[in-house]
């Protein structure tokens, strides 16, 4: 699993007992689609502060797609997913 979700795991790890399979069965899934639509190409000319920049936005985009995604294959999660990440802005 990501490293984000990784975090998650042991903040809310007896909550998640019930759900760690599936979102182990879909987290590779999960990982190709977000890293393909959040993934941000830099270019060594840009300047530091825009690299900062399209890091955040990346981290942000990845951080909605792997609840999206999780949401989908793990219904039952979702609620908890929600939470989980209300924790860590």
């Amino acid at each position: 699993m990501t490293t984000f979700y990784r975090l998650q795991c042991l903040e809310f790890e007896e909550e998640l007992e019930d759900h760690i399979e599936c979102l182990k069965t879909y987290a590779t899934n999960a990982d190709e689609v977000c890293q393909h639509k959040c993934t941000t190409k830099s270019d060594k000319m840009e300047k530091k502060d825009e690299t900062q920049k399209s890091l955040c936005k990346s981290v942000e985009c990845s951080t909605y797609c792997y609840y999206r995604e999780f949401s989908k294959t793990c219904p039952e999660a979702k609620d908890l997913l929600m939470v989980s990440m209300e924790q860590f802005p």
